[in-house]
C-alpha cells in the first residue's frame, strides 16, 4: 500500500508475509464511503490459501455494506459492518465446509467528520495513538493463553471471531477518537503489536522522516524480533484539523484518571460491579428482545442479498477458452492502414462467470471496466438480479472497448481511465457514452 495524501490525513501501510509468504492472511485496506474514509485491518491464524480468500472476502464485505448503509447511525456503522461480514462467513461456511474461517479478526476505524469510530472482533489487531511524546494504547490484547485466563473477562467477551458465531458481538468504543493535527495512528496485527512499545518504535517516531519511511523501520523492527511471523501495520498521519481538544478511550494497558485499571471500551452484556445495583428484570427482557429482533434483521438481509431473487440465473453454453482468456480485436477486411489509423478497431467483449461474493469492485480491479458499461451493455439484458444485483453462476459479457487496462483496450483506454471516469466512476452515465462514440465516430 502507498502512501495516499488527502485534505486532513495521509496513511501507507505494509504487509510483513513472515516465513510462509502468505501475505494474503493479514490485509490491510482503505477507501472511501458515503460516511468518510475507511480503514480495516484482517488477520487470519490459518495457514491456507482458502483461509487468504476469506480475509478477503471480509474486507470485501465490510466495503460493500459500508457503501450502501443508509440508515446506520455512525457510532454504530463499523460494528453493523463487522456482524455483516461475519455473517456472511458463517453462512458461508455452512454451505461449504471447505471455507469455513479460522480465527479471523478485525478492526474497523470509520475517519467521519474528524472523529474516529471503530470496532473490532478477535484478539490479532490493535491499535495506538502517537501525541507527539508518547504512545497511547487505544486497543491491545495479551500475548500469551496464560494472560488471557487471569482476566475471565477479555476470555470471554474479546475471543470472539469473525466468521465463528451466527450472532457475532463486536467490541466497540464508548466514544471516538478526537485526534489533532500532529497526531498519528497506529493500526496492526499480528507480532507487530508486541513491539509497539519498545524504545526503537519511540524513537523512529519522534523523528521528522517520512510517514513512509516511519513505517518501514517499524515494520523493519517486527522483522527482526519475529521472522517468521506474519504481521502488518498501517500508519495514519493527521494535519489541517480543526479539532481543538483531543479526546479518546484508553486502552487496557493505560489507567483511567481515578488511578484504576479499567477500560473505558465498551462491553457487550452487563458489567457486574461491587456495590451497583444489578439492572431489572424488564432490562433483560428488553436486552433479549433487542438480540432476537438484531439477529432476525440479519437473517432477512442475509436471504435478502443473498438467497432469494425473482430472477434466476440463466444458464448459457460454456465459452470458449478464446472468449475467456483473450482480448479479441476485429479488423474488417476493407479497413485500409489510413483508416486504421483514423480509426483504431475496438476489442470483442469477454466472457465472465460470476462467482460467489463476487462485488463489482472485484470485476472492475480484473477489467478495469465501470459498472454502468456493464449492466447497460445489451447483451447483459435480464442477466441481474434487482437494482443491478450480481447472480452467482451468470455469465456476463464485459465490453473490455470501455476499459482503463492498456493490454485489453490498446487504442481507447485512455478514455476510461479514473481522471476521466472519476475515482467511483461517478462521471460515466449515457452522456459519457454517447461523447464517446461521437468523438471517433463509431457505434
Amino acid at each position: 500500500m502507498d502512501t495516499k495524501k488527502l485534505s486532513t490525513f495521509e496513511y501507507a501501510g505494509k504487509v510483513h508475509p513472515g516465513v510462509h509468504g502468505l501475505e494474503g492472511l493479514h490485509r490491510l485496506e482503505a477507501f472511501e464511503s458515503p460516511f468518510g474514509h475507511v480503514m480495516v485491518v484482517v488477520a487470519s491464524k490459518g495457514m491456507d490459501e482458502t483461509q487468504e480468500d476469506l480475509t478477503g472476502t471480509v474486507t470485501d464485505r465490510i466495503r460493500y455494506y459500508l457503501e450502501h448503509a443508509d440508515d446506520d447511525r455512525i457510532e454504530n456503522l463499523a460494528a453493523n459492518a463487522l456482524i455483516y461480514s461475519s455473517s456472511f462467513l458463517y453462512q458461508l461456511g455452512k454451505k461449504d465446509a471447505s471455507k469455513i474461517a479460522s480465527e479471523i479478526s478485525c478492526l474497523c476505524i470509520v475517519n467521519h467528520k474528524e472523529k474516529i469510530y471503530y470496532s473490532w472482533a478477535g484478539d490479532q489487531v490493535c491499535m495506538s495513538l502517537w501525541d507527539g511524546k508518547k504512545l497511547c494504547s487505544l486497543l491491545s490484547y495479551p500475548d500469551d493463553d496464560k494472560s488471557l485466563q487471569s482476566n475471565q473477562e477479555i476470555h470471554e467477551t474479546e475471543r470472539q471471531f469473525i466468521g465463528k458465531q451466527a450472532d457475532l458481538k463486536p467490541q466497540t468504543a464508548l466514544e471516538p477518537l478526537v485526534p489533532l493535527s500532529g497526531d498519528k495512528l497506529l493500526l496492526g496485527s499480528g507480532s507487530v503489536c508486541r513491539y509497539l512499545t519498545r524504545k526503537e518504535v519511540r524513537k523512529v517516531m519522534q523523528d521528522s522522516m517520512p510517514l513512509q519511511t516511519k513505517l518501514l523501520r517499524i515494520i523493519g523492527v517486527c522483522g527482526k524480533e519475529a521472522p517468521n511471523d506474519i504481521a502488518s501495520l498501517m500508519m495514519v498521519s493527521f494535519y489541517h484539523l480543526k479539532n481543538m481538544k483531543r479526546t479518546f478511550a484508553a486502552g487496557k494497558e493505560m489507567k483511567s484518571k481515578s488511578g484504576d485499571n479499567r477500560s473505558r471500551l465498551d462491553k457487550t452484556g452487563p458489567e457486574p460491579h461491587k456495590g451497583r445495583q444489578q439492572p431489572s428484570n424488564t432490562a433483560n427482557v428488553l436486552k433479549y428482545l433487542l438480540i432476537i429482533l438484531m439477529g432476525v434483521f440479519v437473517g432477512y438481509m442475509v436471504y435478502d442479498l443473498f438467497i432469494y431473487d425473482p430472477r434466476p440465473p440463466v444458464r448459457l453454453p460454456a465459452p470458449t477458452p478464446a472468449e475467456e482468456h483473450d482480448t479479441i480485436v476485429s479488423v474488417p477486411d476493407d479497413m485500409t492502414d489510413e483508416t486504421l489509423d483514423e480509426h483504431p478497431p475496438m476489442p470483442e467483449d469477454l466472457v465472465y462467470t460470476v462467482r460467489g461474493g463476487d462485488t463489482w469492485s472485484r470485476i472492475y480491479r480484473q477489467y478495469q471496466v465501470c459498472s454502468w458499461f456493464i449492466i447497460n451493455h445489451p447483451r447483459n439484458t435480464g442477466r441481474f438480479g434487482r437494482d443491478g444485483g450480481l447472480i452467482a453462476g451468470q455469465q456476463l459479457r464485459i465490453p473490455v472497448r470501455y476499459s482503463a487496462d492498456p493490454e485489453l483496450n490498446p487504442y481507447y483506454y485512455q478514455e476510461f481511465t479514473t481522471s476521466q471516469t472519476g475515482q467511483g466512476c461517478e462521471n460515466v452515465d449515457q452522456e459519457f457514452l454517447d461523447d464517446f462514440l461521437q468523438k471517433y465516430d463509431t457505434q
